[in-house]
């Protein structure tokens, strides 16, 4: 057998394999291009969640904005409220302590009556009037805070 031949039959033998690999390559190329509208569809339904996605995250952003102006609103006005009643407070302590002065006076008064009652009477009708006055102030002041 004669070189050439031999040489024949390999360059038949790898044609051969080249053809079955084009036929092989073929069909794959054929499936390639059958699921082409397949990947069209879902990279547009892709796209439109994505999309979606985008303004569903801006409503969120938009409403955590609000909520925390919200919040610092409420906050806000808790620290005023609280500044408020800590007035009234120490107001209302002042006009307790000066309730009680006049109750032990009065007390005083009551265990003892003796000349010392027309003394009394005036002091007891100055604390009276300062007593008002606390009272009065003491009544505007819970009516600002309502």
């Amino acid at each position: 057998m004669s070189l050439t031949i031999i040489l024949d039959f390999v360059v038949i033998f790898f044609l051969i394999g080249t053809l079955g690999y084009a036929v092989s390559l073929n069909k794959k190329l054929a499936r390639l291009y059958q699921s082409r509208g397949d990947l069209q569809t879902f990279i547009e339904s892709f796209t439109k969640s994505l999309g979606r996605a985008e303004a569903s995250m801006e409503k969120l952003k938009a409403s955590g904005e609000q909520t925390f102006s919200g919040l610092q609103d409420g906050i806000a006005s808790g620290n005023n409220l609280k500044e408020d009643l800590g007035f009234l407070v120490e107001r209302s302590e002042t006009v307790a302590q000066k309730l009680e002065e006049l109750v032990r006076e009065g007390r005083a008064l009551q265990k003892d009556p003796s000349p010392k009652e027309s003394k009394s009477k005036k002091p007891l009708a100055a604390t009276n009037k300062e007593e008002e006055s606390l009272e009065s102030e003491l009544l505007k002041s819970l009516r600002n805070v309502r």
